[in-house]
């Protein structure tokens, strides 16, 4: 990190600051679940790497996370341009394209990237540390329970430091999924029962990138990301590149399957409220 603070200390990087990690992700509320992001924040990077070390003794302070999207390797980090390359060459030629966005990402072990699929053909690299990747395919689309949200971000009183989530304005909905791969243990048996499709289907493929690795990440392929920090620098750096995916005969089964699973469900949901009501009331089997 002496290196980074040296080269870009003073330059203006964005940082997205949640009070668990976990930015873009589905949150549990007294008044409902949410489809939350970050607060994002503008500072110098050496600010953003003081707030990193200092949230580790401090957990008021939140998680500060780089990994603003959109090209923010080229678009806040270009000093680095002369330290990393802004294409990979053989993937570029190997997919006849350009990357759409180059984009870096820098964090401890408290951010996570909860399960998504991106509608771009990924080449994920690690510069330091280690990136956890579980994975499935898109034909698994019956098991990750999409479902809509509304829209919401954090935010964080400068004062007490408290967080608190704002649904947006005017509502948005956001289909998200909620499952949690990799859940807490004390709350293990409780995503199995919620969400059965997932955990009593086949195993997701599990991959571990070390510094120098790049994983093809196919478009559309679900994914969820965890990282191990490097025990010298105290974070884990990588840096993706996006290659726009062909919209072809993929893309219109992978919807043709979304479109048939979302089916299913409303007749499941039909079928159980029409049992329910043949049924009728139930009476009690006690006496008095």
């Amino acid at each position: 990190m002496p290196y980074l603070v040296d080269k870009i200390g003073e330059t203006t990087v964005t940082v997205d600051i949640t009070p668990n990690g976990r930015g873009d992700a589905v949150v549990e509320t007294p008044s409902g679940d949410f489809f939350v992001t970050p607060e994002e924040r503008a500072m110098p990077f050496k600010a953003f790497v003081e707030l990193l070390h200092a949230s580790r003794s401090d957990p008021t302070h939140g998680v500060p996370y780089v990994q603003h999207q959109n090209g923010s390797f080229i678009s806040e980090f270009s000093e680095l341009l002369e330290d990393a390359d802004e294409e990979l060459s053989w993937a570029s030629e190997a997919l006849a394209l350009q990357p759409d966005a180059v984009n870096i990402w820098i964090g401890d072990e408290r951010a996570v990237t909860s399960m998504h699929k991106d509608h771009y053909e990924n080449l994920y690299a690690v510069v330091a540390g280690q990136k956890h990747f579980t994975l499935l395919p898109p034909v698994e689309c019956h098991r990750v329970y999409y479902t809509s949200y509304p829209a919401a971000s954090y935010r964080q009183d400068e004062g007490t430091r408290e967080f608190s989530i704002t649904p947006e304005e005017p509502t948005r909905e956001v289909s998200w999924i909620p499952v949690d791969p990799h859940p807490a243990a004390d709350r293990v048996e409780a995503e199995r029962a919620r969400f059965p499709k997932f955990f009593h289907g086949a195993p997701c493929v599990e991959c571990t990138l070390n510094p120098g690795d790049v994983l093809y990440l196919p478009a559309m392929w679900y994914h969820y990301v965890r990282q191990t920090p490097d025990p010298d620098m105290g974070v884990t750096i990588a840096i993706n590149f996006w290659y726009d995916m062909a919209f072809d005969f993929r893309f219109a089964c992978f919807g043709f399957l979304e479109r048939l699973v979302a089916d299913c469900n409303k007749n499941q949901i039909a079928n159980v409220a029409n049992l329910e009501e043949d049924a009728g009331p139930r009476e009690s089997s006690f006496d008095g």
